[in-house]
């Protein structure tokens, strides 16, 4: 039989974590909200859409912003090798 104390130990440890998971959650989502929020690219001092050229003949330079071949390349390429370790891991357990 469980004693009340016991009992009650129990259910003040469910509350705790509870508590802790709805913390980290609220912090997480925060976090998530936020980040994007503040790291909003802002134009350069001056006017401009930052697409001159630095030698200020005014014609604006063809292709846009920065390249993302070689971050995206990256990323893919270790995507990739993560899932392929975690589907070796999954069949080598299994």
């Amino acid at each position: 039989m469980i004693s009340k104390s016991n009992f009650d130990t129990k259910e003040i440890n469910i509350q705790t974590t509870m508590k802790r998971q709805i913390y980290n959650f609220v912090v997480l989502f925060t976090i998530m909200v936020l980040c994007p929020v503040l790291s909003i690219a802002q134009p350069k001092p001056g006017g401009g859409n930052g697409n001159t050229p630095p030698d200020g003949s005014g014609t604006p330079i063809s292709g846009g912003g920065a390249p993302i071949d070689g971050g995206l390349s990256i990323l893919l390429t270790v995507s990739a090798l993560y899932s392929g370790n975690k589907v070796y891991q999954w069949k080598k357990n299994k």
